[in-house]
């Protein structure tokens, strides 16, 4: 984490503000983080000793849990937190939601029931439901039953939308049209976010 920057420490605050200003008053957020994206993310959760929770049970192989959903709290002013919003943000590497008075396990208990589902054939199968890119297909051709269940007590879920610096935030309703919101991330009139490296600065000259 080296790569940190001050500016991508006042970013992941931003983030974490932007997002809890849109959700329910006073909770924490939590991230279901994809180990599958980038390796460096259990290493590192591993070496600064933070507290996670992986979605697998306990009886599935460490490797195979390294590259699956793992439950971690997002907070200001922390340098894995800025450093997993900085490269992961846009691109695919989590999706958010607020704590609601739960604890962790509480929250773990709830999430892990859709680590591993049956297809119609009766196969269990690994459901990503936490790539961004799942969750919104999913949500949209849900059932009301089927909301209920995926949201539980959970008011909100935000994952990156299709645009950079834009993050859709879903609720459980029974009305589509209002079922999801678009939350603007952008930080600063020179501040700008790319895919590949979010969030970097860029000076005027290199604009021109």
């Amino acid at each position: 984490m080296q790569d940190l920057t001050e500016y991508d420490q006042q970013y992941a605050n931003h983030f974490i503000d932007t997002l809890s200003a849109t959700g329910p008053e006073g909770h924490r957020l939590y991230a279901i983080l994809d180990g599958a994206q980038d390796s460096r993310i259990y290493r590192h959760l591993q070496q600064h000793g933070d507290v996670y929770m992986s979605m697998y049970t306990d009886d599935v192989a460490e490797p195979l849990k390294a590259v699956g959903p793992l439950l971690y709290q997002f907070r200001k002013n922390d340098k894995l937190t800025a450093w997993l919003i900085k490269h992961g943000a846009f691109n695919n590497w989590f999706i958010v939601f607020p704590s609601l008075g739960k604890t962790m396990v509480q929250l773990r208990r709830h999430f892990k029931r859709f680590a591993v589902v049956l297809s119609p054939q009766g196969k269990r199968m690994y459901f990503r439901y936490y790539d961004p890119r799942v969750l919104g297909g999913v949500l949209v051709a849900a059932d009301d039953s089927q909301l209920s269940i995926i949201f539980g007590d959970i008011a909100c879920l935000w994952a990156s939308g299709s645009e950079l610096g834009q993050y859709c935030k879903f609720v459980k309703c029974t009305s589509r049209s209002e079922s999801i919101a678009l939350v603007d991330l952008s930080y600063r009139e020179n501040f700008t976010i790319t895919p590949d490296d979010a969030p970097v600065t860029v000076s005027p000259t290199e604009t021109a």
